[in-house]
């Protein structure tokens, strides 16, 4: 399928910012062969402080700006994926998210919100062969992208034919680029840092956010 420009236009944008994410070791150790119950449990457990608010400003949002789009709220999924790994309670955290407000900006949280389930995908299959033996509702959250349609084919379907003016590319790129920061954001809070006390080496877990926020300004 070739990609649309405003999809190639927020790939070449945000790599920057989509390379931090995938380096950071809630990420990579999800892919590790040897990855442990407790690691799981931690990362799922950081997932959720992020998920927690999107869910709820998505919520809020769609049926005003996007009143035919639907998406699988992901904080249920990451619940129901703890209880299965044992746990009885659950942190939400405390971190917002603010609406958008516009059209395309909504479109650029989404393509990073749909755009994650792509990834999703390469952790179940890696969850599967793993020595955890989790249960189809453990492994929910990251299966959401094998629905039908995926959540990445029904973003692509509300993403304009007609190649968007600058500004219309701006404002996504400024939904997409706030979406990738709240996700690093909830990540590096102190709880997820508590979680995370083995960093690999030469990584540096306290990055400093307002350089990399100017770098990907648009």
């Amino acid at each position: 399928m070739t990609r649309s420009p405003q999809i190639s236009f927020l790939s070449r944008e945000t790599a920057e910012l989509h390379r931090h994410i995938e380096s950071l070791p809630i990420m990579s150790q999800l892919l590790d062969k040897d990855l442990t119950k407790t690691a799981l449990v931690r990362a799922l457990e950081a997932l959720l402080l992020a998920h927690s608010p999107l869910d709820n400003t998505l919520r809020d949002i769609l049926p005003r700006i996007l009143p035919t789009y639907r998406t699988p709220p992901r904080a249920p999924l990451l619940i129901s994926a703890l209880r299965d790994l044992g746990q009885s309670s659950f942190n939400e955290g405390s971190l917002q998210f603010p609406p958008s407000a516009s059209l395309p900006e909504t479109l650029g949280v989404l393509y990073v919100l749909e755009g994650s389930t792509l990834g999703g995908q390469m952790i179940a299959k890696r969850l599967e062969q793993s020595s955890l033996s989790l249960s189809p509702q453990g492994l929910s959250f990251f299966l959401l992208g094998n629905m039908t349609p995926s959540p990445w084919e029904n973003f692509l379907q509300h993403i304009p034919e007609s190649p968007s003016s600058q500004e219309f590319l701006e404002e996504m790129l400024r939904g997409a680029t706030r979406t990738f920061q709240h996700f690093l954001t909830a990540f590096s809070s102190s709880i997820a840092k508590q979680s995370f006390r083995t960093v690999p080496s030469g990584f540096h877990q306290d990055f400093e956010m307002d350089s990399l926020t100017k770098a990907l300004s648009p």
